[in-house]
């Protein structure tokens, strides 16, 4: 009986030491991986966008409502918005820009005959949500025909492919925006709501985020998170202005129906 009870202690004990290091193994294992975990972010390879990407892009979700100045439609894979006039489903085609054909086509199966590229800022749809400029149609790698040696014709050597211009942000430009945005957020946290002039200081703080926020359109690097974060700000300085709008107005009624003592 003792000999029984000791073989099952030492058996119970040996698998707790097991599975906690199997549990230690799967922790260390996800760390060093962090594609494991839950990763919505772009791959960012056009010509692979299938086998890579297109599961992120089936993954989104339909808005419909105000956002970047305009209404409407707006299909959402993580941060990224696009605008469609109207909602395409199950979903729309992650290879074609809203706005470039007349209809909607219905989704892409496997690679695209074409794909489409944009200059300002420099990037492949949907990689790119909007384009400052022209949409450029190009054949996709993968859509290509192959080329056929035909003896005894000596074929001639394949030019390469032109160089697309590089997809390199302007660093210096968006370093000057974010400490801008990062100012317009401190100068926020330091409205003291009990100050007389703070809906005018919230207002005019107001109109020099959209003033910013406009101007963000004007760049030469993809700056739509800053345009998001931007957003996000100037929707936080009007809801806290009409908040305060109100308090004042509360304050007002109250004086009116307090009668004045008499002597």
């Amino acid at each position: 009986m003792t000999e029984d009870f000791y073989f099952f202690v030492r058996s119970t004990r040996m698998r707790c030491l097991n599975l906690s290091a199997l549990m230690s193994i799967l922790l260390a294992f996800t760390a060093i991986h962090p594609a494991l975990a839950d990763d919505w972010r772009w791959h960012g390879d056009i010509h692979s966008f299938h086998e890579h990407d297109y599961d992120h892009w089936r993954e989104g979700h339909w808005f419909q409502g105000f956002h970047e100045g305009r209404t409407g439609w707006w299909w959402m894979v993580g941060d990224f918005w696009y605008f469609y006039p109207a909602p395409v489903y199950p979903y729309p085609d992650p290879y074609t820009p809203p706005g470039v054909v007349a209809e909607a086509t219905p989704p892409s199966v496997g690679s695209p005959a074409y794909v489409y590229y944009c200059a300002n800022p420099a990037g492949y749809y949907p990689y790119v949500p909007e384009c400052f400029g022209p949409w450029q149609k190009i054949i996709s790698a993968a859509a290509a025909p192959p080329v056929v040696a035909q003896p005894p014709i000596v074929a001639m050597p394949l030019q390469p492919a032109p160089t697309l211009p590089a997809l390199g942000p302007d660093s210096d430009q968006r370093k000057i925006d974010d400490r801008q945005l990062n100012a317009y957020a401190v100068e926020f946290q330091n409205v003291d709501i009990k100050d007389k002039d703070a809906r005018a200081r919230l207002s005019d703080l107001e109109k020099q985020v959209e003033t910013f926020r406009q101007s963000l359109f004007e760049r030469n690097y993809n700056a739509m998170d800053i345009l998001h974060d931007a957003e996000g700000l100037e929707h936080r300085m009007t809801a806290q202005r009409e908040k305060l709008g109100k308090h004042e107005e509360h304050t007002e009624d109250t004086k009116d129906a307090i009668p004045p003592s008499g002597n």
